[in-house]
């Protein structure tokens, strides 16, 4: 039987949901679907969603049994959009969380935080012609437009709510301003009973473990090999397509992700497909009073 998260705090990246996950699961009803995971992207992940480990089974069996609400935190799933639609067909009951930032400030803070985690990438100038119209993320591939789309809000609330029956968006300036209050709010959302927690103000950082020095290897066995197998596939055939096509086609390989240069250029670029989805804010109810550094972005463009 499967057992299907109860709260997806599904986005945005670079946005303080790491935070807000170990927030929630301070509260003594929640803890996350996957133990000790905050973003498992179970249902982006075949094996997790359809054929768990035994131990994972277990724990959440007895989760569910005494009644704890199971978190994902996965903020892939606000770009993948597949994700949500699995979890709805399981539970369209679930709660689903967004923490919205300024799209401009969540990009630079993106592009920064690709700068400290990788080592060798294209340049944004070539990721920029390369850009597809869905979303996609390729280790030191074409990241550009997974960190654009990751600022595509009406794009994923709009289809978060067609799935949905309670859809719920926070501030990121709302909630590093005053977390005490947003988690209150949250808690009634969730319908869960008052408590003195007493819950203080902290801040996750996520970038530490990402990094590639830090990365978690699982050990080699018979049940990873696969897995092993398809990683070491993957990450030959994007040496090649990185260091052999693309240095053929553009005349320039991967750089230093230390040394990415973001233009104006580019900047204005990516802005004016960000301007695409805020057309949508106000039919997915999104504030754009909330962004300032958007707001007068979008002014400048129109001028």
């Amino acid at each position: 039987m499967k057992t299907p998260p109860d709260i997806v705090l599904a986005g945005f990246g670079k946005s303080a949901t790491s935070t807000l996950a170990e927030q929630l699961v301070r509260f003594p009803e929640i803890d996350y679907h996957i133990p000790d995971k905050k973003e498992p992207h179970t249902y982006l992940h075949w094996q997790l969603q359809h054929a768990p480990p035994a131990e994972i089974k277990a724990y959440q069996r007895r989760k569910k049994q005494s009644g704890t609400l199971l978190l994902d935190a996965s903020t892939g799933y606000s770009v993948f959009h597949d994700g949500l639609t699995r979890i709805a067909k399981e539970n369209p009951d679930a709660t689903v969380l967004y923490i919205l930032r300024d799209p401009l400030d969540r990009l630079n803070s993106h592009i920064n935080w690709i700068r400290k985690v990788e080592t060798r990438v294209m340049p944004f100038s070539v990721q920029l012609k390369l850009t597809p119209k869905k979303a996609h993320y390729s280790p030191s591939g074409n990241m550009l437009n997974f960190i654009r789309t990751s600022s595509n809000y009406s794009e994923a609330i709009l289809h978060a709510r067609k799935l949905f029956h309670r859809v719920h968006l926070i501030y990121f300036s709302d909630f590093t301003n005053d977390q005490s209050a947003v988690l209150e709010e949250v808690r009634e959302t969730l319908g869960l009973p008052r408590m003195d927690l007493n819950l203080d103000s902290i801040q996750a950082n996520s970038t530490a473990s990402a990094r590639p020095s830090n990365r978690k290897r699982s050990p080699m066995s018979l049940r990873t090999l696969p897995v092993k197998l398809i990683g070491a596939y993957t990450r030959m055939r994007h040496f090649l397509l990185l260091e052999v096509v693309y240095r053929l086609r553009f005349g320039v390989g991967t750089v230093d992700a230390e040394q990415l240069e973001w233009t104006p250029d580019l900047e204005k670029a990516v802005l004016t497909l960000i301007a695409e989805d805020a057309e949508r804010y106000k039919m997915a109810g999104i504030e754009l009073d909330k962004f300032p550094t958007l707001k007068d972005a979008l002014n400048n463009l129109n001028h």
